[in-house]
C-alpha cells in the first residue's frame, strides 16, 4: 500500500476556492502489456499507429467525417467506436466493413488503403437503423 495525498479544489466564480487535502491509501498494481492486448481482436490499435482523430459526440443525429489519408502513414485504417448511447449503431469506412455495435459495447471497422495512389479519401460513418440519436467515443487511426 502506498499513501497518496490528493488535492481536491473547489472553484467558485468570483470567489476564492476552498482547498481540501485528503490522505488516502491506494494500492499500486503493475500491469504488463502482452501481445494479445495489442491486437485488433480486442479493438485496440497496435503501438505502430498514427492517431488521426479522437473525439466524443453526444446526442447527434448521425456522424460522417471524411479524411484524405496518406498510405505512407499506414496501409490499414481503423475506425474504433464505443457506443455510449441507448440505440444500436452501425459504423463503416467508405461503405465497407459495416459493423453493428450495441449500446455499452465497442468495436471497429478496418480497411486497407494500400492501392496505386499515395493518398486515399476515407469517409467514416455512424448511424442507427431507426434514425435515433447517437452518443459515441471514437478514434480514427492508421497502422502499418
Amino acid at each position: 500500500m502506498i499513501k497518496q495525498l490528493l488535492l481536491v479544489g473547489v472553484l467558485v466564480a468570483g470567489s476564492v476556492g476552498a482547498i481540501i487535502y485528503i490522505q488516502q491509501e491506494a494500492e499500486v498494481v503493475q500491469v504488463e502489456a502482452t501481445e494479445v492486448d495489442l491486437n485488433e481482436e480486442n479493438g485496440i490499435m497496435p503501438i505502430d499507429r498514427e492517431i488521426v482523430s479522437w473525439e466524443t459526440l453526444i446526442n447527434v443525429v448521425q456522424f460522417t467525417d471524411t479524411w484524405n489519408l496518406t498510405k505512407s502513414d499506414g496501409k490499414y485504417v481503423n475506425f474504433w467506436v464505443e457506443n455510449i448511447g441507448n440505440s444500436a449503431i452501425y459504423i463503416d469506412i467508405n461503405g465497407q466493413d459495416e459493423t453493428l455495435i450495441q449500446p455499452g459495447k465497442s468495436d471497429y471497422a478496418q480497411i486497407d488503403i494500400s492501392g496505386l495512389f499515395t493518398s486515399s479519401k476515407c469517409t467514416f460513418n455512424v448511424r442507427t437503423a431507426a434514425n435515433d440519436r447517437i452518443s459515441i467515443n471514437y478514434r480514427i487511426a492508421q497502422r502499418k
